[in-house]
């Protein structure tokens, strides 16, 4: 069902069916100001599709084709992106909140001030990407995939009573990290060999089982007591302060 909201081109498209929102997308490819609510768009097929200023709840984007998609100040709140292709695509100041997402493909997007709150997103593929001024709250992110990207100011946040907040065999590899926070988050198994810290922060965080091979830490801030001894064999440091 399509109801016309208090603008011409605003609209709100609830339990209607995936085709009604495809005819949108063939005519205008954009979605600006409407509210997209409890529909299941799984499988649907929208490569390049823009949204902005768009409100997406309690929908399925399941294996949904999405890729080089743009969002401009999107909300995603309590929906499922699971399979998602999303490949490319530039994400700017949205939130995905309460959204679960498994093996969902975003290689080499682009993510600038975005929030993600309460979200899993299990093997989710983020290679390649750019992530900026953007956090991870509260989010589970087992065997994450940020190989051969770039993040900074990125932080990684765990709530106060919170044990959840995971990547645990998560994957950096070949990546470069400035000014991002790990503080306090699960980092059991994970994989950060060949890669560039500089003014990170790993305070509360155990490192013991995490791969530091042949990195580099630069005026980071590390728990002395979360890096076994030998752990940082075949890594450089410099200026590190070890708490």
């Amino acid at each position: 069902m399509k109801e016309k909201g208090c603008h011409n081109t605003m609209a709100c498209y609830e339990n209607c069916t995936k085709e009604l929102v495809l005819n949108h997308y063939k005519e205008t490819g954009i979605f600006s100001g409407d509210t997209i609510i409890n529909n299941d768009l799984s499988d649907i097929e929208c490569p390049g599709i823009r949204f902005h200023n768009v409100s997406i709840k309690q929908s399925y984007l399941d294996r949904a084709l999405l890729k080089e998609m743009i969002c401009q100040n999107v909300i995603f709140e309590q929906s499922n992106s699971n399979s998602i292709q999303a490949m490319n695509s530039q994400i700017q100041e949205s939130k995905f909140l309460y959204c679960h997402s498994i093996k969902a493909d975003f290689s080499h997007a682009t993510i600038h001030k975005t929030r993600f709150e309460n979200c899993i997103a299990h093997s989710i593929r983020l290679t390649g990407t750019r992530i900026t001024d953007s956090v991870f709250y509260t989010c589970q992110m087992y065997k994450a995939k940020f190989d051969k990207s770039i993040l900074i100011k990125v932080a990684f946040q765990a709530g106060e009573k919170d044990d959840l907040s995971t990547l645990q065999k998560a994957t950096f590899t070949n990546s470069m990290l400035i000014d991002c926070s790990f503080s306090f988050i699960n980092l059991i198994g994970a994989e950060f060999g060949h890669s560039v810290f500089i003014g990170c922060d790993f305070t509360g965080t155990n490192l013991d089982e995490t791969d530091l091979l042949y990195s580099s830490f630069i005026n980071c801030i590390i728990d002395e007591q979360g890096i076994i001894p030998g752990k940082l064999t075949n890594s450089q440091e410099r200026s590190n302060i070890f708490k």
